[in-house]
């Protein structure tokens, strides 16, 4: 009997023996196919990973290409207009200046006007004080001239009443009453 302690203990042990291999073996080969389809898994997710960011990479470059080719567009429209103003802003300024040369020869002319204006007026306004000023003379003339006259008159006046033939002989003595 006391084989039977060792000897059962030994078949159980090798048919354990041969359980735990089977079962060691089918593990290995359940955690190969799960590390072979989680390693494929990877691979596909790396694979997908890779193509999102060639794709990212992709979209990325074409907007910066986009927004590139926009700022270019912009910055060549803002060209142009700053041109096109520039150019609006000389012609305004030409036809400005011409304009002011017009009216500066017209105000060279209009003062020349005035100029000859005033010297007429001054001329005008000297003979006319010189006419006043001779009619004034002349009024100061007739009035000595009848001054002159009426003093002229009143010596002729004066000399002829005292003069004897201008007086008034006596009268004749009165005859005397008849009686």
């Amino acid at each position: 009997m006391k084989k039977i302690y060792i000897l059962v203990p030994l078949i159980l042990l090798v048919g354990f023996s041969f359980y735990y291999r089977n079962f060691a073996a089918d593990l290995a080969r359940r955690e190969a196919d799960e590390k072979a389809v989680e390693m494929a898994a990877l691979a596909e997710e790396e694979a997908k990973k890779t193509e999102a960011e060639k794709t990212a990479r992709a979209e990325s470059e074409r907007k910066a290409k986009d927004r590139e080719e926009e700022a270019n567009q912009k910055a060549a429209k803002k060209k142009a207009d700053w041109e096109a103003g520039g150019a609006k802003i000389a012609e305004e300024t030409a036809g400005f200046k011409k304009q002011g040369d017009d009216y500066t020869k017209k105000i060279n002319e209009l003062e020349l006007q005035l100029v000859e204006i005033r010297q007429l007026k001054d001329r005008t306004t000297n003979e006319a004080l010189a006419l006043t000023e001779q009619i004034e003379l002349a009024r100061i003339a007739k009035r000595n001239a009848e001054l002159e006259v009426q003093r002229l008159t009143d010596m002729v006046a004066e000399r002829a009443a005292k003069s004897a033939m201008t007086q008034m002989p006596p009268p004749p003595p009165a005859a005397a009453p008849a009686r």
